[in-house]
């Protein structure tokens, strides 16, 4: 965790431009024509194996509240939002010579032929879609992709979570990862359990009470005690 905010809060020169360890990032802040160029969130991309193969499913939420919530400008890669996987494939489907196909398969809109995607036939085959497909998860109340639409909903809601400034705090756990997002007035604080065990984050330096807006669980809700919190394996709540 120590790693991971030193990273996220590391701001380099300009000419550095990507940093590596849990996520991918690019921290570089840059004033172009007077104006202030976002830092840049990235999780996955055409270039690396999805992030489900790369960490694994238990981390794909958690993964969701930190990439939406940080500050910057969180950048999605297609299928992420669904824990769409690595596709195997045949050596004579394969088109690039690089292994990068795997990541680029077409998006699983359903669990039919070709997940959807065409009536055709597509550039690279898709994958196992009975399970990671859009129109399963669209229509269930806990699942990723509905997580992923109400982080993004409450982005656009709250300020603070789009341009608010960023500060971490120390956690009782050295397992959990708290942040402050604040912007006139408006405080939200984001805290994160990135353990296979419950954790107790204890007391918030920003506040003992607050309303959950979100948890990755998408069954908290209410005014809760931030001391009293306790946090479930792999479980972040965004609490204002």
């Amino acid at each position: 965790i120590k790693k991971m905010v030193a990273l996220i809060e590391y701001q380099p020169p300009q000419s550095a431009r990507r940093c590596f360890l849990f996520f991918r990032f690019s921290n570089a802040e840059r004033v172009i024509n007077g104006s202030l160029i976002q830092n840049q969130r990235v999780v996955g991309n055409h270039d690396i194996s999805r992030f489900v193969n790369r960490y694994g499913e238990h981390y794909a939420r958690i993964c969701a509240m930190l990439l939406l919530t940080l500050k910057g400008t969180p950048i999605l890669y297609y299928g992420d939002e669904i824990g769409m996987s690595d596709v195997i494939m045949s050596p004579s489907k394969i088109r690039d010579r690089f292994g990068r196909d795997k990541v680029r398969t077409p998006m699983q809109w359903s669990g039919g032929p070709k997940a959807g995607f065409s009536s055709g036939t597509p550039w690279l085959p898709a994958g196992d879609a009975s399970k990671a497909n859009v129109a399963s998860l669209r229509d269930d109340p806990a699942s990723l992709l509905t997580l992923y639409k109400k982080i993004i909903s409450l982005r656009k809601e709250n300020k603070a979570l789009r341009l608010g400034d960023y500060k971490s705090f120390d956690t009782s756990s050295d397992q959990c990862f708290g942040y402050l997002r604040t912007l006139a007035g408006e405080k939200i604080v984001v805290i994160l359990n990135f353990s296979n065990e419950s954790q107790k984050p204890g007391a918030c330096p920003y506040g003992d009470r607050g309303a959950v807006l979100i948890s990755t669980n998408l069954d908290r809700s209410g005014e809760i005690s931030l001391k009293d919190l306790t946090l479930r394996p792999y479980e972040g709540c965004v609490i204002k």
